[in-house]
């Protein structure tokens, strides 16, 4: 389902293993993926591939832009039944080449327990900074 994998972060929570995806292009393919976890953990002990029913959900994710560029998924990780996830903003025409970050976001999925679905909540935004041109300025004077 989604053209270009791009596995960026992962995170367990109850038995369910889930993998974002990041899709920073213009086709803006973010998506979330859910496996059952035990399926999973039984493959690797095995040294084999984990078979396709252990794929439960691909969650298409749309975060929106932040200073023009769009948002894309990061990181994840579990904490008190939530998944938290970070996200980066960056001007980048594919899904694998690094381009201009304009900012990041930190929030939160929560799952509903009635139809498994998805709420996404941003708990705060922040403008990357340009290390590059931070990075110059220290290497000019240090050169001096």
């Amino acid at each position: 389902e989604l053209p270009e994998l791009n596995l960026e972060g992962g995170a367990m929570l109850d038995d369910q293993l889930w993998l974002c995806s990041r899709g920073n292009a213009k086709r803006r393919d973010d998506a979330l993926i859910r496996l059952e976890l035990s399926g999973v953990l039984s493959a690797l002990a095995n040294d084999r591939p984990p078979p396709a029913d252990v794929l439960l959900s691909i969650t298409r994710v749309a975060l929106g832009d932040l200073e023009g560029a769009p948002l894309s998924l990061t990181d994840l990780t579990a904490m008190r039944g939530r998944l938290v996830f970070t996200a980066a903003a960056e001007a980048s025409s594919n899904t694998y080449d690094d381009g201009k970050c304009t900012g990041s976001v930190v929030g939160q999925l929560s799952m509903s327990m009635a139809g498994r679905g998805l709420t996404m909540s941003f708990c705060c935004a922040r403008r990357c900074m340009a290390a590059s041109s931070a990075s110059k300025s220290k290497q000019d004077q240090e050169t001096r």
